[in-house]
């Protein structure tokens, strides 16, 4: 798939389509959505090692001409640590004999590369997301406790999580990893590498569409593109 990439101009509409690369040239509408006035973090797409990273990122703005940014214009100080992690892993992966040996009758030594792959880029890529209109409190009116927000508001000139990446000059929300990226490792790796996560569900609903409430785990993101978390 190729994206597409344009100049945004504060509060106008826009519509993002799917074109297939062969065949037919036909369009499928996927998203409606406004551009914020505000909205500073610039887009991250295209990475071969991390192909799910197509979002907004809190980086300071690419040089022209370019508009995003993809392997070519990434900094080497971002992408070179994440390679250099992710090369360990397959090596100490493959040190304990995987794919030579019954690794588990459920999951694959590639299973388990692809859920570590989407954890580390996940984690590795905090998203920016726009301040969430709802009220953070619940409205069912019950006593059960509502979903923390996974929308964290990051002050300018902060130190980010991720130390490769450079101190930006304007505020964010950072949209916080889906806990549920974590277990998906947790459940393909192997037990010795002794991976652990946090308490609680990423992924929270009530059992209707977008509704937040029962702690149903479900998806991260709709048809609409509203996400609940980074499912990356």
């Amino acid at each position: 798939m190729e994206i597409a990439m344009v100049r945004w101009r504060p509060l106008a509409r826009y519509q993002l389509h799917r074109v297939r690369d062969t065949g037919p040239s036909q369009g499928q509408w996927t998203h409606l959505f406004r551009h914020q006035i505000f909205f500073q973090c610039p887009i991250v797409h295209s990475l071969p090692y991390c192909p799910s990273t197509v979002y907004a990122v809190p980086l300071p703005p690419p040089q022209r001409p370019a508009l995003a940014y993809d392997p070519t214009s990434l900094p080497t100080n971002i992408s070179d640590p994440l390679l250099q992690y992710m090369t360990n892993f397959t090596t100490m992966l493959l040190t304990f004999g995987c794919g030579r040996d019954l690794y588990s009758p459920l999951q694959t030594c590639s299973d388990y590369q692809c859920e570590y792959r989407s954890w580390l880029c996940g984690v590795s890529f905090p998203r920016c997301s726009k301040p969430s209109p709802m009220s953070s409190e619940s409205s069912s009116g019950s006593n059960a406790q509502a979903p923390f927000s996974a929308l964290q508001p990051q002050p300018s000139g902060v130190s980010p999580r991720n130390p490769f990446f450079p101190v930006v000059n304007y505020t964010y929300t950072s949209l916080l990893p889906c806990l549920e990226v974590c277990h998906a490792d947790d459940r393909a790796c192997p037990y010795f590498l002794g991976i652990s996560c946090p308490y609680g569900v990423g992924l929270i609903n009530s059992g209707g569409p977008g509704v937040v409430g029962q702690g149903t785990t479900e998806v991260a993101q709709d048809r609409w593109c509203n996400a609940w978390c980074n499912g990356n």
